[in-house]
Parts: C-alpha cells; structure tokens; sequence
C-alpha cells in the first residue's frame, strides 16, 4: 500500500463519532450553528485532531490534478493538507451559502423561497 492508498482505521462508535462531532463544533464556536459552513471551517487554518490542535491548509486544484480523487488528506511538518478538486470546493461553497431563507428551507427543503 502506498502513502496515496486509502487505509482502513478502527471503527468508532456512533457515540464516539457524537462525541468527537460536538468537540469540534465547540472548538470552533459553531456549537448551535445550522447548517455548518464548512468551507469557513477548512479556510480557518487550524483543525483539531484527536491528537490536538494543527496547522491546516486547504488547497484547492483543477480537477485533473487529483485524477479519480475528489481528495487526499496528508500530514507534513506539523500541518495537515487538505488538497481537493475545484468542482467538489464548488459544491461545498454552493452547500454553505447563507440566504435569509434558511428558516424557510429548514422547515420545508423542498422549496427554494418562501
């Protein structure tokens, strides 16, 4: 297996899958906040991992660079790396965007005003 390889890891609970969800969004002061912004989040420089707080960069590259990833994670010199294609970086902005109808789109997803 190469460094490019994905690997398999343990598996966590749903528990502690809660648990590691409710950390995060409280380090990161977004404890009540729906949706997450996420693109905020990967734009922060900062990530904390279960061995505590990183250095983060998020590159975003044309979409033939990463070939048939949409992305790959790695880990060097204290930072942690997230590289991913324009178009996936595309739809997580699209995702997060905040509108004044997102009470509206919460309540009933199906319609795109109110």
């Amino acid at each position: 297996m190469s460094d490019d390889d994905d690997r398999r890891v343990t598996r966590r609970s749903n528990r502690e899958c809660r648990e590691i969800a409710f950390k995060t969004k409280e380090y990161y002061g977004i404890q009540r906040r729906w949706p997450v912004k996420i693109t905020d989040i990967l734009r922060s420089g900062k990530i904390l991992t279960l061995r505590g707080e990183k250095k983060l960069a998020y590159v975003v590259v044309n979409d033939d660079v990463l070939g048939d990833k949409d992305a790959k994670t790695e880990f060097e010199d204290g930072t942690v790396r997230i590289t991913v294609k324009r178009s996936v970086a595309s739809q997580a902005s699209w995702g997060s965007r905040s509108t004044a109808n997102d009470a509206c789109s919460r309540t009933r997803p199906w319609r795109h005003a109110c």
